[in-house]
């Protein structure tokens, strides 16, 4: 069967082999014949470039994901920042707190400085201005 198509492929064969030929299974063999068969060879039809397949793919995934939802963003500062920078500021020391007896916050000018490797720098701080409620290192 498989001679006549030119084809001498071995391999060894279960009969209960999902999609096997009818052919296949009921083919008494002699001692030194050989059936054989192998599905999805040479299969025709839509064959696609890799460049191809990644731009479907693409498109596939931004029609699946892409949503019209937008960033809700945080309100403006009701304080001016420029007033708040350039007035002159009383600093008293935070509040006591039943948890800490020490408690410090994160200096709000510090903060906003960026150190030569561009991370934020953290400067924690005991003293804060009364008025405005931004807690203030005594050196900035």
């Amino acid at each position: 069967m498989l001679l006549k198509s030119k084809t001498d492929v071995f391999g060894t064969l279960r009969p209960n082999r999902k999609d096997l030929p009818k052919e296949l299974k009921t083919e008494k063999l002699k001692k030194g014949d050989l059936l054989a068969y192998q599905r999805a060879v040479g299969k025709k039809g839509n064959k696609k470039s890799n460049l191809e397949f990644r731009i479907e793919l693409a498109e596939r995934i931004v029609e699946k994901y892409h949503t019209l939802t937008h960033l809700k963003l945080k309100p403006a500062e009701t304080v001016s920042n420029t007033l708040r920078l350039s007035t002159r500021h009383f600093l008293d020391y935070i509040p006591l707190i039943e948890k800490k007896k020490e408690p410090t916050r994160r200096c709000v000018v510090c903060c906003r400085k960026n150190d030569a490797n561009v991370k934020r720098i953290r400067r924690e701080t005991r003293t804060y201005c009364k008025v405005y409620n931004a807690p203030l290192c005594a050196i900035s």
